[in-house]
């Protein structure tokens, strides 16, 4: 999935299938094991997790609104709902098991 950065409606993608909202709700939720924008956090918030061991340099800011989120407050209090913790104590954590490793 590469377009988990852009505002994805499941509204709009039924639009453009010509496919019934509640049809394409109950399908999707039938073959992921979710709802779609349950999966479309958990595409967003992975792909942070990830920029956040990759990338020293970005800030949470920027990872949020790299993986879709345009409120960093609100990307925060979702990824320690899901994570447990925020952001930038995951980020610290990372930095600080690399550290650990190269020595």
């Amino acid at each position: 999935m590469n377009n988990y950065s852009y505002d994805i409606k499941l509204e709009d993608i039924a639009k453009n299938f010509f496919i019934d909202v509640s049809y394409l709700s109950k399908m999707f939720k039938n073959q992921v094991g979710c709802n779609f924008s349950e999966f479309l956090q958990n595409v967003r918030l992975s792909k942070a997790k990830e920029m956040l061991e990759k990338n020293e340099d970005c800030n949470i800011t920027e990872i949020a609104n790299a993986v879709g989120y345009n409120d960093s407050s609100y990307f925060i209090s979702s990824f320690k709902k899901v994570y447990g913790m925020t952001p930038k104590k995951y980020k610290c954590n990372m930095m600080e098991c690399s550290k650990d490793e190269k020595i």
